[in-house]
């Protein structure tokens, strides 16, 4: 009997998104919310929550520091998600999103805590142990950003070593971190249109593209 596909959702840079909702944001003024929703965040995170709505069993890697970190991890517990944590000296960030009344949408968010060299070891040792035990039948997603401390080619780092290990290897991040890891070649890459521009060189008019129209490889 084939082993079951097992997905793995690796999380450099997570968060706490927390969504307040306001009658009417005022700048440079008191604004008193009317209520507040904490739920996790950050790209992997959710992946790994849309996975287990669909059915599947993911296992989200990632950092996690402080009081918000333990709130992240106590989240993706409470749904039910695999953990694999990293501890981080530094507070796992914050990101706010304020909605009004008017429909009106004003993110915030945190850039992350730094992360020393050896919590960056930490972590990449975590994730070539499951990508060695679930070898040949694992798919793993590299999403979101890189958290400052982190190279520009840690992606790109971990993306030869779960490709080393037999595992199918999909990615969605932006900036050098974006550009490093493509020479990887992950299996999937998903840019949004701003990123692909830039790879490609071209600008996108059509809102649908043929496959095999760009290379962003190239």
């Amino acid at each position: 009997m084939t082993d079951p596909a097992i997905f793995l959702c690796i999380s450099a840079n997570p968060a706490i998104d927390k969504r307040m909702r306001a009658t009417r944001l005022r700048l440079g003024a008191v604004n008193r919310v009317l209520d507040v929703v904490a739920e996790p965040g950050g790209k992997a995170a959710h992946v790994a929550m849309a996975m287990q709505a669909l059915g599947e069993r993911p296992l989200w890697i990632g950092f996690a520091g402080g009081a918000s970190g333990r709130e992240l991890v106590a989240g993706l517990d409470a749904l039910g998600i695999r953990t694999e944590s990293v501890e981080a000296r530094q507070s796992t960030r914050v990101n706010l999103a304020i909605l009004d009344d008017a429909g009106a949408v004003t993110e915030i968010l945190e850039p992350g805590g730094a992360v020393s060299p050896h919590e960056l070891d930490l972590l990449r040792e975590t994730c070539q142990q499951s990508f060695l035990q679930m070898s040949g039948h694992a798919h793993v997603v590299f999403s979101g950003s890189l958290p400052p401390g982190a190279a520009q080619d840690f992606y790109a780092e971990l993306i030869r070593s779960a490709r080393s290990a037999g595992c199918r290897t999909f990615l969605d991040t932006s900036g050098k971190a974006l550009e490093s890891a493509l020479e990887q070649q992950p299996d999937f890459v998903k840019p949004n249109r701003e990123e692909a521009e830039l790879l490609t060189g071209e600008a996108i008019t059509e809102t649908a593209i043929p496959v095999g129209t760009a290379n962003i490889n190239s």
